[in-house]
C-alpha cells in the first residue's frame, strides 16, 4: 500500500498507516500458502526507494490483488514479481 490509498485493508491486515508524504510501500500479504511447514521470512514491512522485493508463486493457480478485488492478476507457479518504490511518485492536489 501506498501511504495514500489502501489504508484501510493494510490497516486491517495488522499493518500501519504511513504519512502522505513518505516515499515508501507497505506490504502486507494475506492468506499466505505454506507448503511442507517452511516458514516466511517476509510477513510484512515497508520498502524504501532502491529497495527491490520479488515474490514467487508456489501456487499452481495463484492470483495477485492490487488495491482490493477488483484488479487482479493471475499468478501461476513459478512466476516472479518484482516490487520497488517508484522513482517518480504521485503527486496529489489538495482540493
Amino acid at each position: 500500500a501506498t501511504p495514500i490509498g489502501s489504508t484501510g485493508a493494510i490497516r486491517s491486515a495488522g499493518g500501519k498507516t504511513l504519512k502522505v508524504s513518505d516515499i515508501k510501500l507497505q506490504y502486507m500479504p494475506r492468506e499466505l500458502y505454506t507448503p511442507f511447514k517452511k516458514t516466511y521470512r517476509f510477513k510484512g514491512g515497508i520498502l524504501t526507494k532502491g529497495t527491490p522485493f520479488s515474490i514467487f508463486s508456489l501456487m499452481r493457480s495463484g492470483m495477485t490483488y492490487f488495491d482490493g478485488a477488483h484488479m487482479s492478476v493471475p499468478f501461476p507457479y513459478g512466476e516472479q514479481i518484482k516490487v520497488t518504490v517508484s522513482p517518480n511518485p504521485i503527486h496529489t492536489a489538495k482540493v
